[in-house]
């Protein structure tokens, strides 16, 4: 279902913006000049957390890898980058850590300064 970003509503000012895979909770609206129906007042259900870790793997080819946190990994993907730049094994970073659909995601990943 479509919806802009206008239309998303953080549960704390300091969230990160809509992140792939995490649950939220929306009204729609449907008008007979559009096929699909469009979501309004999206609304986050968890709030992401703010996490330190290192990277742990990254195919470059692929575009994916995974951050080690406290023992687990946290999913990311390139377009997950505050920033352009190459992950390289063991790099601290900083990212927002959304629950997502099977598996953790991290997104907004930078370089812990």
């Amino acid at each position: 279902m479509f919806f802009h970003v206008r239309d998303f509503y953080k549960l704390r000012p300091e969230e990160p913006g809509p992140i792939v895979g995490e649950p939220v909770r929306f009204d729609w609206v449907s008008s007979d000049d559009r096929e699909d129906p469009k979501a309004k007042i999206v609304t986050r259900m968890v709030s992401p957390i703010l996490s330190k870790g290192e990277i742990y793997s990254f195919d470059p080819q692929k575009g994916w890898g995974f951050i080690l946190r406290s023992g687990s990994r946290v999913f990311f993907h390139r377009e997950d980058f505050a920033q352009p730049w190459l992950p390289i094994v063991g790099t601290p970073v900083s990212f927002w850590e959304s629950p997502g659909i099977e598996k953790p995601r991290a997104i907004q990943v930078d370089f812990l300064r």
